[in-house]
């Protein structure tokens, strides 16, 4: 009788009090050391959305800049300005900043020869910080 009682225990199932305690601490301690690498992730994904974002808007600029030159009442890119894109919609917090500068073959070496260019540079900016630039070199036919 007594080997079957001593059986009895060894074949018992399930888990302990103490087990179940040990087990759950352990999992605090690595959800302890896993939290802020979590809550990093999540702000590199909101930092990627913005320039995502910020260079959709350079390229979309950037397209309506190009396509001045099929304006002919425009005269080509000589009308372009720093209010180039004030007429797109952008979403709320971004805003564009647009440098022209003219430059000649003789300043730029990607400019043709004898013909002007304009160096038209687009800035995306989120709540005051450039996300996307974007550089067009346009020439100027007159």
């Amino acid at each position: 009788m007594n080997k079957q009682k001593g059986l009895s225990r060894w074949y018992q199932k399930g888990v302990s009090l103490i087990e179940v305690v040990i087990g759950l601490t352990v999992l605090g301690i690595i959800a302890g050391y896993a939290l802020p690498y979590m809550s990093l992730t999540g702000n590199a994904l909101i930092v990627n959305e913005r320039v995502q974002t910020a260079t959709q808007l350079a390229q979309s600029c950037a397209e309506h800049i190009l396509a001045l030159r099929r304006d002919e009442a425009n005269f080509g890119y000589a009308t372009v300005t720093n209010t180039a894109c004030a007429s797109l919609p952008v979403p709320g917090g971004y805003s564009f900043a647009i440098t022209v500068a003219l430059s000649t073959s003789a300043s730029d070496t990607a400019c043709a020869t004898a013909v002007e260019c304009k160096s038209t540079t687009i800035e995306v900016n989120h709540s005051g910080k450039a996300q996307a630039s974007l550089t067009l070199l346009l020439p100027v036919y007159q």
